[in-house]
């Protein structure tokens, strides 16, 4: 490697590799970033749905049913139950606030890094799709759990998150394509 490859030691009179100027985006990298903001919003959507649920109070009294037949809850006082329910919802809520943000943060970040033709992005998104879809697993166990004691209001959370998952396997699916790679991969100046 000479340092004219390296950016930082590339001359005013050395170009940019073609493929960071005007060379058209393929498909795939166009749908890869629209791909990268239907994630993004239905992962809004999911969120805010859980939010708005629990903040609401349509899981209070699904939650103190489920406390109610967890082995040993009938050591405790009624009080004791709505405190601990009230606790986990505040809880949830705080939890749920904190990764929302974190989640937008993440998603800019990839999303304005795509848009840039930066390759980090995509391996960032890809990381953080692995997550997701590791961490996706646990919630939909839990998420149909607890669709159990929510009836209708709890089918629409596992719906969402299985969408999102769906959509977040089919933009790991562009990311890791050869076009969508060789694209933002620098070429090698010869």
């Amino acid at each position: 490697m000479n340092n004219s490859e390296i950016p930082q030691y590339r001359g005013a009179e050395q170009a940019v590799p073609a493929q960071r100027s005007g060379e058209p985006e393929p498909g795939r990298f166009t749908r890869l970033k629209a791909v990268t903001v239907w994630v993004f919003a239905l992962h809004l959507v999911g969120s805010a749905w859980g939010l708005i649920l629990i903040g609401s109070g349509a899981t209070t009294e699904a939650t103190m049913r489920m406390l109610r037949e967890t082995p040993g809850a009938e050591m405790l006082s009624e009080e004791q139950v709505r405190l601990q329910v009230q606790m986990s919802e505040w809880i949830a809520i705080g939890t749920g606030v904190f990764g929302l943000v974190l989640a937008v943060a993440v998603f800019l970040l990839v999303y304005l890094g795509l848009r840039r033709r930066a390759n980090w992005a995509r391996i960032v998104g890809i990381v953080m799709a692995f997550v997701s879809l590791g961490m996706g697993i646990f919630q939909i166990v839990s998420l149909v759990t607890e669709s159990a004691f929510l009836g209708a209001l709890g089918i629409v959370g596992p719906l969402l998150n299985l969408l999102s998952y769906a959509a977040l396997i089919y933009w790991l699916v562009l990311a890791f394509h050869r076009e969508v790679r060789e694209f933002l991969v620098p070429r090698r100046m010869a």
